[in-house]
């Protein structure tokens, strides 16, 4: 009896130390200047204070976006970047995203929320949106627009 509670507790032990993982959720990647979508996939991983954040392009797995969600410090990390969070949201129809700048210059700009992901990268040419569901062209323009609107609000208050 001992031993089936010592390995009932390895067990318990072994599923709570791993972290969680979504895995292979379709995603759907839109260009501002482009008209043509992305397929893109996306794995969660959650460990202790950490989410991280795979976007893997279908075609070309090298291209890629990696980003760590601090869960404690609130701020992200990508390869290149740390992105610290701003005071402002973005609110979609569903979600509440927070707004996401680099701290020495404000070039890019990501949408993010802890439990969606990525919603948008904003930056000089290459303005992206990551969207679970297809889209029309005008729809995509639509949100582009309010994301501007939104981040130039930013920028004068």
């Amino acid at each position: 009896m001992r031993y089936v509670n010592f390995y009932g507790l390895l067990l318990i032990l072994f599923l709570v130390s791993c972290g969680r993982k979504e895995s292979n959720i379709p995603i759907y990647g839109y260009s501002l200047h482009k008209d043509s979508i992305k397929k893109i996939t996306l794995n969660i991983i959650k460990k202790e204070g950490l989410i991280n954040f795979e976007y893997r392009r279908e075609v070309d797995s090298l291209i890629s976006l990696d980003l760590k969600y601090n869960v404690e410090g609130n701020f992200l990390i990508s390869d290149f970047d740390t992105f610290l969070a701003t005071k402002k949201v973005y609110n979609s129809k569903s979600l509440e995203f927070n707004i996401y700048q680099r701290k020495e210059i404000n070039n890019r700009t990501l949408f993010f929320n802890k439990k969606y992901g990525l919603l948008s990268s904003i930056a000089y040419g290459t303005d992206f949106l990551f969207l679970k569901d297809s889209i029309s062209v005008n729809t995509k323009e639509l949100i582009f627009k309010e994301l501007f609107l939104n981040l130039n609000k930013i920028n004068i208050e």
